[in-house]
């Protein structure tokens, strides 16, 4: 995803329409752009995780190995 920050997108000066847009404008823009890009993929990436952890709790919440493990807790 660093990698994406500089290579795939960019800002073309001679595409730019300055009478619309100032060059300043138009790196502000590219930048929300980008961090919006680099915050949309933690994002999806935690959601991944966080998913992934839940199906692990939830099996072994079934599983019995936790009322052992509760069960040797309160023991000692």
């Amino acid at each position: 995803m660093e990698a994406d920050w500089d290579s795939v997108f960019s800002l073309r000066l001679s595409m730019l329409p300055q009478t619309i847009l100032s060059v300043k404008l138009a790196e502000n823009i590219l930048f929300i752009g980008k961090a919006q890009r680099v915050l949309q993929a933690k994002n999806k990436a935690l959601k991944n995780f966080s998913i992934e952890s839940l199906k692990i709790l939830q099996q072994l919440s079934s599983a019995d190995i936790i009322d052992t493990l509760l069960f040797q807790v309160f023991e000692n």
